[in-house]
């Protein structure tokens, strides 16, 4: 199921009527997609930092009575990294690929780990294109099968 962000259009976009947007709970952000104009939004903190922590690739916002799924393409942190302070979408058109970042999975156990080996994991998501209908919500890579010295590449 699809997680619905009720967004609402900023008309102040410097960088004062930010903080105080962020006071009263909520976030700036911007949803842009392909032949349609930049918009400048906001969303409850509280609803963004739930889809975001969630793991989910695809969200529905709701803008003016009228909903678009989108992708987040970039989150901004405060310097703690403890709050989200902006966040950009792009609008998904079902006939358009589109480029997400989809986490990777590592199953199983390698066999050269039983032979004493370690098993490093560099890479922990992966850009993938595709269509909005078939967007994964991860890749899966089973690595029973690697032996010593073995090595996995994109």
């Amino acid at each position: 199921m699809v997680m619905v962000l009720k967004a609402s259009k900023r008309e102040a976009t410097r960088k004062y009527a930010n903080v105080a947007l962020r006071r009263t709970g909520c976030t700036p952000c911007v949803i842009y997609g392909k032949g349609e104009d930049s918009t400048p939004i906001s969303i409850q903190t509280s609803d963004l930092t739930r889809f975001v922590n969630s793991g989910d690739l695809v969200v529905r916002v709701e803008l003016n009575g009228e909903t678009k799924d989108a992708v987040i393409k970039e989150v901004q942190y405060n310097t703690f990294m403890t709050s989200i302070v902006h966040a950009d979408f792009n609008i998904l058109h079902a006939d358009q690929e589109t480029s997400v970042t989809v986490p990777i999975e590592i199953k199983g156990m390698p066999a050269g780990a039983a032979q004493g080996g370690i098993i490093s994991i560099e890479l922990h998501e992966i850009d993938v294109i595709c269509l909005p209908r078939d967007i994964p919500s991860k890749v899966v890579m089973d690595v029973r099968d690697l032996q010593l010295a073995d090595l996995v590449e994109r």
